[in-house]
């Protein structure tokens, strides 16, 4: 028995097979409707989620061409965050790292040289990667993958459904929205502001998703000053972030580009996140970028925008800036159908 983000889980053998996605009965399914369609190109979302490398390998033979799209980079590491020990991160895979990363998921490491034969199967099948962060890009390029092929076109968001508020709450609100798990540093957000809670400064910690451990239960019921939400609706997300002061992604993992990021540059929330993956490159000058797993210095962040409403109106102003600027969702639809058509005239 396996424990991973404090859900016990249970893994079988797996074959080359389930190692590799080449297999997925639904995928012969779709086939069946992708024949029917005749599409001129191919746009995969998240080529490891419904979708295998088998497919993908009928649809080249079809002659229809193909566009993959990696959130995450489930190419190059099974854990999809390449972060060795210590959260470092695996800045090339290779055969003896992945080895030593059997603990976490044994089931798709049984075999360490997995990123290889993927990147040779990709290369050979797919027109184009497509990545939300340079980040990403030069991850793939680290392990292999021909530039030419990557086009770094960055996640979007609606600044019409996320927009400043009006008003703030008269408590000073810190918000997390997302997976509240180890890994995504939840658990150093909450000692961050516990510290700030001891100083006499009154503050709240919204934390925003699920699934709402224990562990969480016991630290919001001992401490008081934090607020677990649960999963809510999509609808109900941008009154959260109207409601905070500051938004804070205090990742331990190397985020690829989240979305709840560019969700609350939009609202105009100043932003603190940890110094990873590519959330530098989505913070800019919105915010604060901290050392991943450094209790200290994520509270003195806090503290600095907790006492100082002047530098937070001004990360605001930028924050909501950037959202217009370099991530409203109509801009980067337009990269994406830049791809797609010229693809298709080829």
């Amino acid at each position: 028995m396996n424990v991973l983000d404090g859900i016990a889980m249970r893994f079988a053998m797996a074959s080359l097979n389930e190692l590799l996605d080449v297999y997925d009965p639904w995928g012969e399914l779709l086939l069946k409707s992708v024949k029917d369609f005749a599409p001129d190109v191919a746009y995969i979302h998240n080529l490891h989620d419904g979708f295998s490398l088998r497919f993908v390998k009928k649809l080249r033979r079809m002659g229809i061409p193909c566009v993959a799209m990696f959130h995450d980079l489930w190419p190059l590491c099974a854990r999809y965050n390449l972060a060795e020990e210590g959260w470092k991160l695996c800045r090339a895979p290779s055969f003896i790292k992945c080895l030593r990363c059997r603990r976490d998921i044994p089931h798709q490491l049984r075999l360490p040289g997995r990123h290889v034969v993927i990147r040779e199967f990709l290369k050979r099948y797919l027109n184009k990667i497509v990545v939300p962060s340079r980040f990403a890009k030069k991850c793939l390029i680290n392990a292999g993958y021909p530039e030419e092929i990557i086009k770094v076109i960055p996640n979007g968001v609606d600044p019409g459904l996320f927009k400043p508020p009006s008003g703030k709450s008269k408590l000073f609100t810190v918000l997390y929205v997302g997976r509240p798990s180890y890994k995504k540093g939840v658990f150093h957000l909450i000692k961050a502001c516990a510290k700030l809670v001891r100083k006499k400064q009154e503050l709240e910690l919204m934390i925003v998703g699920g699934p709402i451990y224990e562990r969480l239960k016991i630290y919001a019921s001992k401490l008081g000053f934090i607020k677990l939400t649960g999963v809510l609706p999509y609808s109900n997300l941008p009154a959260m972030y109207q409601r905070a002061h500051v938004y804070v992604q205090p990742s331990l993992i190397h985020d690829n580009f989240p979305l709840t990021v560019l969700e609350a540059l939009a609202s105009a929330n100043p932003i603190i996140a940890a110094r990873v993956g590519g959330l530098r490159e989505q913070v800019g000058r919105a915010g604060f970028l901290v050392k991943p797993g450094d209790v200290n210095e994520l509270a003195n962040a806090i503290e600095i925008l907790y006492s100082n409403e002047d530098l937070r109106k001004r990360l605001a102003i930028e924050a909501r800036r950037r959202a217009e600027v370099f991530f409203d969702i109509k801009k980067t639809a337009k990269m994406h159908l830049r791809v797609l058509e010229e693809l298709a005239m080829t």
